[in-house]
């Protein structure tokens, strides 16, 4: 389907007594001559992708949030749960395979598991 950039280069034509319809024939040359090319590729499609920045602001919201059940109020049950919520958001890329990370994420985050396990397993024997 052509779409008319100007109404006048398009001309009505009439199929039956009351169907109309629109032909660009002669603004073709037009078309094919690179210059409405240009302008599509000029426009951005591209969305900013926000769940990095979004996962490291609540990864660290989370982490703050334990850090003071742990040095303010002593709630070690509280603390551990917030880091466990902590690790639903990805503070790294969520979209990578964890075989293709880099070695400091993955430990990382292999630490950050093994801290709320070591939490859960304080929580059930206290």
């Amino acid at each position: 389907m052509r779409l008319c950039y100007s109404f006048n280069a398009c001309t009505a034509m009439k199929r039956s007594s009351k169907e109309f319809f629109f032909s660009c024939n002669n603004l073709l040359s037009n078309v094919t001559d690179g210059k409405n090319d240009n302008m599509t590729n000029n426009v951005s499609t591209k969305t900013k992708d926000w769940t990095k920045s979004v996962n490291k602001i609540l990864y660290t919201g989370f982490i703050l949030i334990a850090v003071f059940y742990i040095l303010f109020s002593k709630n070690i049950p509280e603390a551990v749960s917030s880091l466990g919520i902590a690790l639903i958001f990805d503070p790294f890329n969520p979209n990578q395979p964890w075989s293709q990370r880099p070695l400091y994420q993955r430990i990382w985050l292999f630490v950050h598991v093994s801290i709320v396990l070591l939490g859960f397993v304080y929580i059930s024997i206290r």
